[in-house]
């Protein structure tokens, strides 16, 4: 973790489901480390059945399971070293054919020369309790076809240490899947499940490895305690919608993610359920949310607001707008604000920790009157941006024109709208690229002034470098909001990070990009009466770049119940809401698509010097 604070605390098997015994007034310092069940016990291979010699090196025992008429894998023995055995489809018994349909528990535990196990994808539906158990060198399990595998139970401890495992495909319509199932497999890149009904204690615990964790087709009601601790490398997590529950640190020590998106179902956050998320910046809260338990978003620095739209929700010690200084003393997150709807138990909260509380009402003109520091003075305009009719690169930055350099004028709405964005949410300075500046709204304030040569090269070479937009949060039917999107759209008023928001698309008319800078819900807004509103429930404040200010006419409105919507700006150039997209790119890493570099090497590159 970046601030040094990952320390493991060893507890018994009956404090799983505790913090620290440490009092509340101190925090924690740290993740608390269940111990597996299993580790006081010396796990061996199954026991001996009908053996089958299926390689040179490998021999599988089979049990018959009389009431299913199946053989199942019971056992091995297996020499050599990297070895791949793959389980044959039928097993010869007494003269006739049975298939095998299951692998039994600990057929194949620390079984540490196999490298590969394949399978019948049809057949077998079950991996029992510590089928594979320490078997680190384990690299796949090819127990599925192109489509799906067949496996509906994955027993506790199943995988636990297999550390060099790297994907769980064959696990992505599974039904159910035990306790510390997948425990430490450090390798697993991508936790994707599909089907899964039920999931097990530290289900996930210490797959470090893995980027992506996707539940969001799921059955889950309930995420369990510890599932996902310490995927310490995990960027995204997307839940299901019918979720109600989020249990004990099964987020902890998930140290990479900046946001997550919580579902309108969720009602129960527990104790320390993102705790020591180092990354985390911006949790889109349920609207019903009742309880948020200790220390939930205990120590995660980033956070700097939190929003309860229930004003009596319990909150818990330290639950949210705590962190630990690296001498493990508690204090409050800079400037944390709590965000909510009127009196009540979130206000004290807030009241009783010394933090900051707003009403949700004030939100969107705090966030329109702070986004005018980020307007150009001058607008989107080949005048203004061009040379000679010619997209405009100094020596400085043609390096990075990335095949753009001294084509014809296309416009660089999408540089305005990354640079003031990333500028506005603190990614970068205006004196990076503007020297002596510190707004954009100051750079060339008169009209007889043009913009300074290192601004206008800075702002065409990041344009050029656009990733042809990699969105975050986008529509599968081109004239409906999805529900993510307006929340972030929601959040970013509360002070998530702004969001470049493209219009358009089809082969006729290309794009316009525009900028994000918050939501206006109808029953706040000054104008609330005006015929503007039209039957809309809110609208997304824009900045449009081809304007020197934002305008109202550039916001679009929105019906919650089916994610409709209208926009004069949108209509301006001409775009049909029949065929043309509307796309939100928020994060820093998908505005700008270098081969070569990172984005922070692309930036570092192209600021002054």
């Amino acid at each position: 973790m970046k601030h040094g604070l990952r320390r493991f605390i060893a507890v018994s098997v009956a404090a799983l489901t505790m913090i620290s015994a440490m009092p509340a007034r101190y925090g924690t310092k740290g993740i608390i480390r269940a111990v597996t069940a299993s580790a006081a016990t010396t796990i061996e291979s199954g026991a001996k059945g009908v053996a089958v010699q299926v390689s040179s090196n490998a021999t599988l025992y089979f049990y018959f399971n009389r009431d299913k008429q199946s053989f199942e894998v019971c056992g091995s023995t297996i020499t050599g070293d990297n070895v791949e055995v793959t389980i044959p489809d039928t097993v010869s018994y007494k003269g006739k054919e049975y298939i095998v349909t299951a692998i039994r528990p600990y057929a194949f535990c620390n079984q540490t020369n196999l490298v590969k196990i394949n399978g019948s994808s049809e057949y077998i539906t079950s991996i029992g309790q510590g089928a594979f158990y320490g078997c680190f060198n384990l690299t796949e399990v090819g127990i599925y076809n192109y489509v799906e595998s067949a496996i509906e139970y994955i027993g506790p401890i199943a995988f636990e240490g297999c550390s060099s495992l790297d994907n769980i495909r064959f696990a992505r319509r599974t039904d159910e899947i035990g306790a510390h199932a997948f425990w430490d497999c450090t390798s697993i890149s991508d936790i994707r499940l599909n089907d899964i009904k039920i999931l097990g204690n530290a289900a996930f615990y210490n797959c470090s490895g893995a980027d992506k964790i996707d539940l969001s087709m799921s059955q889950l009601t309930n995420i369990p305690n510890h599932a996902f601790c310490y995927c310490s490398n995990t960027k995204e997590i997307h839940l299901p919608e019918m979720l109600t529950e989020i249990g004990i640190q099964s987020f902890a020590g998930c140290s990479s993610i900046d946001k997550v998106y919580i579902p309108d179902s969720v009602s129960v956050i527990e104790t320390g359920a993102f705790l020591c998320c180092d990354s985390l910046k911006t949790v889109m809260m349920p609207e019903g949310i009742i309880s948020v338990g200790d220390h939930a978003f205990f120590n995660c620095p980033d956070m700097k607001f939190f929003v309860s739209k229930n004003p009596n929700a319990f909150i818990g010690n330290y639950a949210v707008g705590w962190h630990l200084l690296d001498n493990g003393m508690p204090v409050t997150n800079d400037n944390f604000i709590v965000w909510s709807t009127g009196s009540g138990r979130v206000k004290e909260y807030a009241t009783n920790n010394g933090l900051n509380y707003y009403n949700i009402s004030e939100a969107p003109s705090l966030a329109a009157d702070q986004y005018k520091n980020f307007e150009w003075t001058h607008n989107n305009n080949t005048t203004s941006w061009g040379k000679n009719g010619n997209n405009y690169f100094n020596s400085d930055h043609s390096p990075y024109a990335n095949g753009e350099l001294n084509t014809k004028w296309k416009g660089v709405c999408g540089g305005m709208a990354i640079v003031s964005v990333l500028t506005s949410t603190g990614y970068l300075s205006v004196s990076d690229y503007a020297p002596q500046y510190s707004r954009i709204k100051d750079i060339a304030p008169n009209r007889d002034n043009s913009i300074p040569d290192f601004v206008k090269s800075y702002v065409t070479t990041v344009w050029a470098n656009q990733f042809p937009y990699v969105n975050d949060y986008s529509t599968d039917i081109s004239n409906r909001f999805g529900k993510e999107m307006l929340r972030y759209a929601e959040y970013t008023t509360y002070g998530a990070d702004a969001s470049v928001f493209v219009i358009g698309g089809d082969n006729k008319h290309g794009s316009h990009a525009m900028v994000c800078f918050g939501l206006e819900f109808k029953e706040y807004a000054s104008d609330k009466n005006d015929a503007v509103w039209n039957g809309w429930d809110a609208r997304l404040m824009i900045y449009d770049v081809n304007n020197t200010q934002h305008n109202i006419n550039d916001y679009f409105y929105v019906n919650f119940a089916d994610g409709s919507w209208y926009s004069k700006g949108y209509l301006h150039y001409g775009y049909d809401p029949s065929s043309n997209g509307i796309r939100m790119i928020h994060s820093y890493d998908k505005m700008i698509f270098r081969n070569d570099m990172t984005v922070d090497e692309f930036f570092d590159a192209i600021r002054i010097k």
